[in-house]
């Protein structure tokens, strides 16, 4: 399965070994991946790790609370340039009705501080669920 520009994902022919999608499998310089979903260390080029898709939940989450992707803009330079380097917006400012709790957890879970977001996906799910019995 590859990454399309718009987001959506394509499978390879099976068994295909020629062909652009074979280049694609073997090229070490393709960015594979939805660019609004980029957590930062991949927005700089550091080689994958489990976190980056618990930063990719988050942002979805963030979506699914307010109705708005936090990064997106005009162009690539615009998105790369808010995903590494700008505030995320308050989700209250977008759903004033979102509980603060939840607020707050989806400003952490966005940290550009790796270390003040969730470290797994088991630990943004029991996150969730304390939040769920608060509110």
């Amino acid at each position: 399965v590859r990454g399309e520009a718009l987001g959506g994902a394509r499978s390879a022919a099976a068994g295909s070994t020629d062909g652009p999608e074979k280049e694609l499998w073997t090229r070490s310089d393709v960015v594979v991946g939805t660019l609004g979903y980029f957590s930062p260390e991949a927005a700089v080029g550091e080689p994958p790790d489990p976190m980056f898709d618990v930063w990719s939940l988050s942002v979805v989450l963030y979506e699914a609370a307010t109705g708005r992707n936090p990064f997106l803009g005009g162009s690539v330079t615009d998105v790369l340039h808010r995903i590494i380097e700008a505030s995320v917006p308050d989700p209250q400012t977008l759903a004033p009705s979102l509980p603060r709790p939840l607020a707050e957890y989806l400003h952490r879970a966005l940290s550009r501080n790796r270390r003040q977001r969730p470290q797994s996906a088991r630990e943004l799910r029991r996150s969730l669920e304390a939040l769920r019995r608060k509110t």
